[in-house]
């Protein structure tokens, strides 16, 4: 017979904004991966589709059409919390002014209905604001914010955007993951003569390309047959322009030796991954840097720069090596120091991909943030 006093677990419920627009970007990845997967089984999951912005450069813009959606995802939030027993809200924080006033509304919303609030931070440095607005960032963000039940970053080197509003035993990491779309086919690289160098990421100053661009010389000179492909869109900017790119490839006659790939669909990047013997993200500004687990799920050595959650990522030594960034000539001569020996680069394969499948797949994240819901109390 059946113990009645055995309390029932119940399932817990949580409304999540988030975004799943523009594609291809961290946020949207984390939630579609997150979506996607056995978390929605474990929970009762509301999900509100948090988009303001359909591309990269609207983000930090005030537009008229912004304020009707505030209006939608208003009616949106108030209507799942009147009909649904809500037990968290699940709310990303930005790290630009703009866009952080408009999260405030909707977090207020929630604490007025006296639900459990949990921030999600997937950019860095949040202190910027408080240092661009602090009379803002006193009396209107921080206030609110601290009310917050917990935060969570996307590693422990993140936690400093949270720090000033929450005590440490608040704030949780937890590493994203991505879909595994590796191929497994008979490596291109045994059938050609030269070296290929990727870069895969947008074409924007602090992704670091151009000092990528700017070690091509230094490495050519020791291996004059090395191709450098350089996949993303190209972005403007005010102080690093595509012509003053151009000029530089132009002025060393490079031209024979860097493909400009453009914005690449799926197949094309499984393409370029597979034919690439060493993956450069020499970024100068990052958060996590997915592209970062792209290149490990398909075992590539990485040279990348001590940013963000970079160095929790990449061990300099053991899965790739970490330069100071800014400084092409060290990423030359890193280049040159991996194609001088495969044997390290075999190593730093075969750990990337251990470490990839044992962390950073979608089914490794979606654990962790079962583990983390399962945990609130």
């Amino acid at each position: 017979m059946m113990n009645s006093s055995i309390p029932v677990k119940t399932q817990k419920n949580i409304l999540i904004f988030g975004s799943t627009f523009p594609e291809n970007t961290g946020p949207s990845l984390f939630y579609r991966s997150l979506l996607n997967s056995h978390f929605k089984e474990k929970f009762k999951v509301e999900f509100i589709e948090f988009t303001f912005n359909t591309s990269l450069n609207s983000f930090e813009k005030m537009r008229p059409k912004k304020f009707l959606l505030i209006v939608k995802f208003l009616y949106q939030e108030i209507r799942v919390l009147l009909k649904n027993r809500i037990d968290y809200v699940f709310i990303p924080v930005s790290t630009n002014l703009n866009a952080v006033l408009k999260e405030l509304i909707f977090i207020s919303i929630a604490l007025i209905f006296s639900k459990k609030v949990i921030l999600i931070q997937h950019g860095n440095n949040f202190q910027k604001i408080r240092d661009t607005a602090p009379s803002i960032y006193d009396h209107i963000i921080h206030p609110i914010l601290k009310r917050a039940h917990s935060g969570v970053v996307l590693a422990k080197n993140l936690k400093d955007n949270f720090r000033d509003i929450l005590s440490e035993g608040k704030i949780v990491s937890i590493y994203p993951g991505i879909p595994t779309f590796r191929k497994y086919i008979e490596p291109i690289q045994d059938k050609r003569n030269n070296f290929r160098i990727l870069f895969l990421s947008n074409l924007i100053p602090q992704k670091g390309y151009f000092d990528l661009i700017r070690a091509i010389p230094d490495v050519l000179q020791i291996y004059p047959g090395t191709m450098f492909i350089f996949a993303g869109e190209w972005k403007d900017d005010k102080v690093q322009t595509k012509e003053i790119v151009l000029k530089f490839i132009e002025d060393h006659q490079l031209n024979e030796v860097i493909i400009f790939a453009g914005k690449v669909d799926l197949p094309a990047k499984v393409d370029l991954y597979s034919d690439a013997d060493i993956y450069v993200f020499p970024t100068h500004f990052d958060s996590f840097g997915l592209v970062l687990l792209e290149a490990m799920q398909f075992g590539l050595p990485i040279i990348t720069t001590n940013v963000g959650a970079i160095p929790e990522i990449i061990i300099d030594g053991v899965n790739g090596i970490i330069v100071e960034k800014g400084h092409p000539e060290r990423i030359a001569e890193e280049i040159i120091k991996l194609l001088k020996d495969p044997m390290l680069r075999q190593e730093m394969k075969k750990t990337n991909l251990a470490a990839f499948e044992a962390k950073f797949t979608t089914e490794k994240f979606s654990d962790r943030m079962v583990d983390f819901f399962d945990s609130l109390s």
